[in-house]
């Protein structure tokens, strides 16, 4: 399956990656934010390749939320890198190792 990604995306670099297994593979995320405006999150999701990167952009009415554009990009990536059966092993897996590193679960 060849996906094609945009080439004007920038490459998420801010953050440490998480490492996550799910559906028998290892896979890593990464977020960023574009470095002329702040307020576009970018996210990736690389398995044996670059499997998906997707955007969410915050409209300038809005209050900036990290998590929120974190969360919107994941979404968004998954839907796009994954069929459905697997979706849900890769959320699952997602919010464990999410717990493990902060302590904490999702609060939207």
């Amino acid at each position: 399956m060849s996906l094609r990604l945009e080439d004007n995306l920038p490459a998420p670099s801010r953050g440490r990656p998480m490492t996550l297994h799910a559906n028998g593979k290892e896979y890593t995320i990464t977020f960023g934010h574009d470095p002329g405006c702040p307020a576009i999150t970018v996210c990736t999701i690389k398995g044996d390749s670059l499997l998906s990167r997707q955007t969410a952009a915050c409209s300038p009415h809005d209050t900036f939320r990290r998590a929120l554009g974190r969360k919107i990009s994941l979404a968004r990536a998954v839907w796009q890198a994954f069929p459905r059966e697997q979706r849900k092993a890769f959320w699952t897996a997602y919010w464990q190792e999410r717990e493990k590193r902060t302590g904490k679960k999702w609060v939207a």
